[in-house]
């Protein structure tokens, strides 16, 4: 006859043994956890085992400011919630960001380094056109400059043009194509 089988009550939550495996478990600094065990709120004692579930629904209860929070507040204000004062601080560095990044543009225009993108676009395209022309002529141009030349003298010949076309196109000389 098949043994029936054993029912299980549901784990209890691990407990921490000590403050370290309760930093652990929580996912924090054991110097923070030391600093919790200090405080006259602490509702857990000073002796292991703890429950890291409870410390947990203690610390969002009790804990609602960031570490040092205090030491920036006066005692009689409100305290700020987490949450708050990280959309506080996110908001306050994406505006100094912002800030930073209007003031390098102004900064750069007053000192003439910035241009009209369009403006430079349509200025390398006529470029372009311009290497495209030279280059499409080379087939009418260069056998008139290489009409009886020994072939050991055409190679030079070729490459000047080349190079004529290309230092045009970065800007050395104007193309008139």
């Amino acid at each position: 006859m098949p043994r029936k089988p054993k029912r299980t009550k549901a784990k209890p939550a691990k407990l921490a043994t000590s403050a370290r495996h309760l930093a652990r478990l929580m996912g924090v600094s054991e110097s923070l956890v030391r600093k919790w065990r200090k405080r006259p709120d602490w509702p857990f004692g000073q002796k292991p085992p703890w429950n890291p579930t409870k410390v947990e629904a203690w610390r969002q209860r009790t804990l609602t400011q960031t570490p040092g929070e205090h030491l920036r507040q006066p005692r009689d204000s409100p305290p700020v919630p987490v949450a708050a004062t990280g959309d506080l601080h996110r908001a306050s560095v994406a505006y100094k960001l912002e800030r930073t990044l209007l003031l390098r543009q102004e900064r750069l225009e007053r000192e003439g380094k910035m241009h009209d993108v369009a403006e430079c676009q349509q200025r390398r395209l006529a470029q372009i056109s311009a290497v495209r022309s030279a280059l499409l002529d080379l087939p009418r141009s260069l056998p008139i400059r290489l009409a009886g030349r020994p072939v050991d003298e055409m190679g030079p010949i070729i490459e000047e043009v080349v190079y004529a076309i290309l230092n045009e196109f970065a800007g050395r000389e104007q193309i008139n194509g």
